[in-house]
């Protein structure tokens, strides 16, 4: 089962990257807040993307904004509307 992470709207990468690195079983589940800053710019995408892939961690988000999930979608990672999905 994935760890899941679910991240404040204050959060920023430096926090996502420590969450990531204290995974146990190598997946996790971004959840993100509305209000969120992070995956609104390319270079943030990029960054997680890198550290999941140095940390050899599986990365799935999860994000109520239609437009965030289809960036995440494009910078290569699964993005859904809701954790059941």
């Amino acid at each position: 089962m994935p760890d899941i992470i679910h991240l404040q709207p204050d959060d920023d990468l430096a926090v996502l990257r420590h969450r990531m690195r204290k995974t146990r079983d190598g997946q996790v589940v971004i959840v993100l807040p509305w209000e969120t800053r992070l995956f609104s710019r390319p270079l943030d995408g990029k960054l997680v993307l890198r550290e999941a892939e140095r940390l050899g961690v599986e990365v799935a988000v999860v994000s109520e904004d239609p437009d965030r999930r289809a960036y995440i979608r494009w910078i290569g990672l699964p993005a859904f509307a809701s954790a059941e999905e």
